[in-house]
């Protein structure tokens, strides 16, 4: 796990823009720090020139090898090709034995070689391989053309700037700002949809206007003017109807844990009180004195004062780790759920645009925690309600409409009997299919991040809640395809990556080893959901593994749910007068000041909350 950062065009590199990109990316790799480029001439080079015109940059967080020999940039001699990458390709193994049976040989102990011969071999194909998470750059010193690429889920961030004489990219907006040299302007579209929509990381575009994400499974080839030719090398499969297997899908989850313990450092799970964090800890422990492992045991988050028992679920968590055959070492950090506003500005700065939700404070402070502990490596189970229909409350009353629209009129009562339905959250989705001019104003009197728009922003841009519309009445298999896709996801994988590497923390996501991916996305929609809840297929597998009070209870709340509940207890007022004058083109001061006045307050209330502190940071030069 690292940070890399690139410049390519017609023009010579800024090499000390790519100085301070790595500076503002030194939290991802705090254990070294390289710099190459590629002359007009085509050859290397390590030192200052204005000959330069491809620079790669790279800060090492080390993970495999951590000699001096996995070091980058790395340079492949036999062919002069150059290579950053950021993340982990977890069967390198494997690969290199096959490498070395064709003739390779290999000088480290790294997977970034082992990349860089696989390439050498099979070319494009070589990505087909590999099993991991990356956002890697190679210059391809034959055909004189960069080659940009991520994994099959876009696991690892990479960002893009292109203008009319070069790319610019980075594993942060933060570095590529720093390698653009300016900070960019708001994106209003993508503002629109994350205050009104309750949507980021959805599309290439980011709130930030001409920052762009390069696409999950993404193979581009940058040429040397900084043109992009755009291309893919993996497809995800769609259900075919027929009935998976749950021991399958054990083994599955079995060999992606053991994989993504395997590391040259210490390791350690995040363990809730719920189903997807024990099963990824019950498999650790039992792979805990596997080769090259170095497991430190599981950390839970939960609340010091008895006021939030109800949020907390670090109880569950106890239980299971004693219930486990073997033995682990537990750590629990209890904290106050109320954040300050300073916190919330640092949560804010590393996560580099809005978020959702105030509850990814907890995993921000355990990453913390865990750094202090000596941890470099954490395994988690993000992932696991989008692939197997975890989101009970929002996906049966989904279920429940969809059989009601088909008739199925039996199933659908059945569902309305099971005690994870109330039917005030049927009755709830059943309303977004009214119609346009009685729902529009119903949503701005019920919600406060649609009340809290300035009218003349909203006016400009409510058209496009149109695409919120369209979302909430797909079926529910295509919903949940769309969220591990396009929506729930990315948004998800973008907080776990900014908040772990903030600690310098490598995470890795069992859940979304290709292979289970692929198995999720094929199993059909009764395997996955029913009156007895989400994650069906996952609970049949772990069965054996875990104990019942786990594998059979219902959806929990997991990390900081009780942050989600103290807005009320933020200074807003201070943040309002900090706020600079622009997010007041996108606000209106005197609704959201209403709102907050309400005796209660809906979690919605929080987006325009965090867009002031998003906004403040910018003109503050928090990003800078």
């Amino acid at each position: 796990m690292c940070g890399i950062a690139g410049s390519i065009g017609t023009q010579p590199a800024n090499w000390q823009n790519m100085r301070h990109a790595l500076r503002h990316l030194s939290h991802r790799g705090p254990d070294g720090e390289g710099i190459a480029g590629i002359r007009f001439d085509g050859t290397v080079s390590t030192a200052e020139d204005n000959a330069t015109r491809l620079l790669l940059g790279f800060r090492r967080l080390a993970i495999f090898d951590p000699s001096t020999r996995a070091d980058q940039p790395m340079r492949c001699h036999a062919t002069g090709n150059l290579l950053v990458f950021n993340g982990a390709v977890y069967n390198f193994l494997i690969l290199r034995e096959q490498l070395v049976a064709c003739g390779h040989t290999f000088h480290s102990d790294s997977d970034t070689e082992v990349i860089l011969a696989a390439y050498r071999e099979w070319g494009d194909t070589a990505f087909h391989r590999f099993n991991g998470m990356w956002a890697l750059a190679l210059y391809d010193a034959t055909r004189c053309e960069l080659l940009l690429s991520r994994d099959r889920m876009g696991v690892k961030p990479l960002y893009y700037h292109q203008d009319g004489n070069a790319l610019h990219f980075a594993s942060e907006i933060r570095g590529l700002i720093q390698l653009r040299g300016s900070l960019p302007g708001i994106h209003p579209t993508m503002a629109f949809d994350f205050l009104a929509g309750v949507m980021t990381d959805h599309q290439e575009e980011t709130l930030w206007e001409s920052i762009r994400a390069v696409p999950a499974g993404a193979l581009w080839r940058i040429a040397q003017d900084g043109s992009i030719t755009r291309g893919h090398y993996h497809q995800w499969p769609h259900s075919t109807g027929e009935q998976q297997d749950a021991k399958a899908l054990r083994h599955l989850l079995d060999d992606a844990v053991a994989l993504r313990l395997r590391a040259d450092a210490p390791s350690a799970t995040l363990l809730s009180g719920g189903l997807d964090s024990a099963a990824i800890t019950a498999l650790a422990a039992e792979h805990a004195q596997d080769t090259r492992v170095q497991f430190g045991g599981a950390f839970s988050y939960g609340y010091s004062d008895a006021a939030y028992s109800s949020h907390d679920e670090s109880i569950r968590a106890k239980a299971l780790v004693a219930a486990l055959p073997t033995a682990i070492r537990h750590t629990l950090l209890q904290n106050d759920p109320v954040a300050s506003i300073p916190e919330l500005m640092d949560l804010t700065v590393a996560q580099e645009q809005p978020f959702t939700t105030p509850s990814i404070l907890a995993s921000w402070r355990l990453y913390r925690a865990m750094h202090a502990h000596g941890i470099k490596v954490a395994l988690s189970g993000e992932g696991a309600d989008e692939l197997f229909a975890g989101y009970t409350r929002l996906y049966l009353p989904l279920l429940a409409r969809d059989w009601l629209r088909q008739g199925r009129f039996r199933e659908a009562i059945a569902l309305l009997g099971s005690s994870q339905l109330p039917l005030a959250g049927l009755l709830r989705r059943l309303a977004w299919q009214l119609p346009l001019p009685t729902l529009l104003p119903l949503l701005r009197w019920r919600r406060p991040h649609l009340a809290s728009l300035h009218p003349t922003f909203w006016a400009e841009h409510k058209a496009r809640f149109s695409h919120v519309l369209t979302q909430q009445a797909l079926p529910l298999s295509m919903r949940l395809r769309q969220d591990v896709m396009q929506q729930g996801l990315p948004q998800i994988l973008r907080y776990a990556d900014r908040n772990s590497m903030a600690s310098s923390i490598e995470l890795r996501l069992p859940f979304l080893d290709y292979r289970l991916v692929a198995f999720a996305l094929s199993t059909p929609i009764e395997q996955q959901i029913g009156a007895g809840g989400g994650k069906q297929l996952l609970r049949q597998a772990m069965q054996q593994h875990l104990p019942e009070s786990v594998w059979r209870q219902p959806k929990t709340h997991g990390f900081g749910h009780a942050e989600q509940y103290q807005l009320h207890q933020l200074d807003l007022a201070s943040l309002i007068e900090r706020a600079p004058r622009e997010a007041w083109d996108y606000l209106d001061r005197k609704a959201l000041t209403a709102q907050w006045r309400r005796p209660t307050l809906h979690p919605t209330a929080w987006l325009p909350v965090s867009f002031l502190l998003w906004s403040t940071a910018r003109a503050e030069g928090r990003f800078a």
